[in-house]
């Protein structure tokens, strides 16, 4: 045991432990915007997060640090800055990924977010009001947790009472064990220890979306129900409404339908859909089964991306 060791109780090593494993790959993400201020442009500067998570450099953080922006730098713990851009986002999820000119980086590990349970001891990184690799620490208070986005409702997230602040926003929360659990993404103004984290299991899915298909944006299918009891026992989404022209709509979903599955999946209220709709990518077809005036119908969907 070294001497430092020593010096250090049980949770503090803990603590260090996930800041030496995922400190080296967060990132500060520099952004440039042109906005309309009056009757002339200007120029606004901003700071957000970002954690590496691959070799070849790639960075993810959140859609909303990187939003309108007309220049992007990223820059490591060891002071190097490096031009990136965008090349997927889900606006919904509140997700971006960006590539540059690092190459052969040391990414995270992402855990499995499914396994998190509430009151485990979690850790933020990232750099809140530009202070430069700032950590807190806390545990997960919650799950499956629902905001209301700029893009929509934002589902399954994780809530943690590690403090999190403006420009913590794409920064990782750590396990004990040095693996990313979750990309902070929200706080509610005004209240005190309400964060909330993207899982780390829908930021792999938006990750796999992206090499598997070019582009990182989630399924939509333009529904909103609330949960129903069936006559016999079992349990679904009953539609309430169908917002005109969208995936459901073309594909004839109804009010008063009740959704039961998707490709197979059962579907118990909107955050079990929306879980579901995260790793369907935007334009792939869907099978949903629905039960309609007493009877079962199957339908394919054609879904899309945020509206």
């Amino acid at each position: 045991m070294t001497s430092q060791e020593q010096i250090l109780d049980a949770y503090s090593q803990a603590v260090r432990r996930a800041v030496d494993t995922v400190g080296p790959a967060v990132v500060l993400v520099r952004t440039d915007r042109s906005v309309q201020s009056g009757h002339r442009r200007i120029w606004q500067s901003g700071v957000g997060s970002g954690v590496i998570v691959n070799k070849r450099g790639s960075v993810i953080t959140n859609h909303h640090v990187i939003d309108g922006a007309s220049e992007i730098e990223i820059q490591l713990a060891d002071g190097r800055a490096f031009p990136a851009q965008v090349v997927a986002t889900d606006k919904r999820k509140d997700l971006a990924l960006l590539t540059s000119e690092l190459v052969h980086a040391e990414p995270v590990r992402l855990g499995d977010s499914d396994r998190i349970v509430i009151g485990q001891l979690v850790v933020a990184i990232g750099h809140p009001l530009g202070l430069d690799h700032t950590v807190t620490t806390g545990v997960i208070s919650a799950r499956n947790r629902s905001l209301q986005g700029p893009h929509g409702l934002v589902a399954n997230l994780l809530q943690t009472d590690a403090s999190i602040n403006p420009g913590n926003s794409g920064g990782p929360l750590v396990t004990a064990d040095g693996e990313v659990i979750g990309i902070n993404t929200a706080i509610i103004a005004g209240a005190q220890g309400l964060g909330f984290a993207v899982p780390s299991n829908d930021v792999r899915a938006f990750l796999v979306r992206y090499e598997s298909t070019g582009q990182g944006e989630q399924a939509w299918l333009g529904i909103a129900g609330v949960p129903q009891l069936l006559s016999d026992g079992g349990r679904g989404l009953l539609i309430l409404e169908v917002v005109p022209d969208s995936p459901a709509h073309r594909a004839g979903l109804r009010p008063l339908d009740v959704l039961r599955t998707v490709n197979g999946q059962p579907v118990y209220d909107g955050t079990s859909l929306m879980h579901q709709m995260c790793r369907i990518a935007a334009g792939e077809w869907i099978r949903v089964e629905i039960e309609r005036g007493g009877r079962g119908v199957t339908l394919h969907v054609q879904t899309s991306g945020a509206a």
